[in-house]
């Protein structure tokens, strides 16, 4: 089962979408998309891409991971080195991801100047992390720095289980 980031609802296997069974104070749980641990305040991580393009290795179908406090350290090191960017434009003529090419003029990972194929990636933090990542933030990636993180990404998901 999958969890999709923004939604907070579940996927099966056969991709159906159901609501997340509650913990105990009524709050959702969903479970890291690295471990399977339950938890009912994820990280979240939001991958906006073309449609035509496959999404790397370690970022699911959906584009969306929720991560337990303890799969997201590295996740949230890597995001702390990152140049956010504002919110992008949503409107009903273009998708996210064409909200995110037009805002970004260079990579938030090397920042090398973007070719109009950027990838959006969009991060829910929490209240009071102690963390270096922010509440909330928007990134854009260039081509090699999107397969790279799907990468790191996946390796992450293997150190954790």
């Amino acid at each position: 089962m999958s969890s999709d980031a923004r939604t907070g609802s579940r996927a099966d296997e056969a991709g159906v979408r159901r609501d997340s069974p509650a913990d105990g104070d009524g709050a959702p749980t969903r479970s890291c998309s690295f471990c399977g641990t339950g938890t009912s305040a994820p990280l979240a991580l939001q991958w906006y891409d073309r449609p035509d393009v496959d999404r790397p290795v370690g970022v699911p179908d959906h584009g969306g991971l929720d991560l337990c406090r303890d799969c997201a350290d590295e996740v949230v090191e890597l995001l702390s080195t990152w140049t956010a960017l504002g919110a992008p434009p949503v409107d009903g003529d273009a998708s996210i991801a064409d909200g995110y090419r037009r805002i970004a003029d260079a990579c938030s990972f090397c920042e090398d100047p973007l070719d109009g194929d950027a990838v959006g990636v969009e991060w829910y933090g929490t209240d009071g992390d102690a963390d270096a990542a922010p509440q909330y933030a928007n990134y854009a990636l260039c081509e090699d720095c999107r397969i790279v993180t799907g990468q790191f990404l996946q390796s992450v998901r293997e150190d954790c289980r």
